[in-house]
């Protein structure tokens, strides 16, 4: 059974967006999923969230959540530090296997706070030549699958930031959540709290 640490549970849709992944991998739809996060609320939502998806698909899943980063991560292979830290991991699973390594891409980069790890980080990002996507002050990133797109904006900042997100050529444009999203003349007025990120869902038009 493999065993898949998801440090940052409560960032609801990276958590949600992996874990529905992992999920809908044959190779991994007997997991156990440990959920780690510093605080309670979101972290018992996702947790509720996962049981639910599990039973409903009868997969025989687990998923456990937990405050202890030590104990999420029992067993992990670290597989590069800074300092004393662990900024990557190496996980097997299926017939492959994944680097994980910390970024500022991710909304998991508020969580790289020691200054070592910054700069570690920043320099392979260059090395790489890897830079984060921006739609105004908001970091973007995007999934894509044929005709449908989701849009996931991240605020890394300590105040609410609202901007016109150009959706011209979209033919509907829907929040993953269900909160409301004014369009007019092209434009979505899109407002995301601090330290926080939101996701647009868009159909285009062929």
């Amino acid at each position: 059974m493999p065993k898949i640490a998801m440090i940052g549970a409560g960032s609801l849709v990276f958590c949600e967006t992996l874990a529905m992944d992992i999920l809908a991998t044959p190779s991994l739809q007997s997991s156990e999923i440990r959920l780690m996060s510093r605080t309670r609320p979101k972290l018992d939502r996702m947790h509720a969230f996962l049981k639910r998806v599990i039973a409903d698909n009868r997969l025989p899943a687990t998923v456990r959540a937990t405050l202890d980063r030590r104990e999420a991560l029992d067993g992990a292979e670290a597989v590069l530090t800074a300092g004393d830290a662990v900024a990557g991991v190496r996980r097997l699973a299926g017939r492959g296997q994944a680097w994980l390594i910390g970024t500022y891409i991710g909304h998991n980069g508020t969580a790289y706070r020691d200054p070592q790890i910054h700069q570690a980080v920043r320099a392979m990002m260059d090395a790489c030549g890897v830079t984060p996507e921006y739609d105004g002050r908001l970091i973007l990133r995007k999934r894509v699958i044929p005709g449908r797109e989701a849009w996931i904006f991240m605020n890394f900042s300590a105040e609410a930031v609202t901007e016109r997100i150009n959706v011209a050529g979209c033919h509907r444009v829907s929040d993953l959540f269900g909160l409301p999203v004014p369009v007019a003349g092209g434009f979505a007025e899109l407002t995301v709290a601090p330290l926080d990120a939101r996701v647009l869902l868009v159909e285009k038009q062929a």
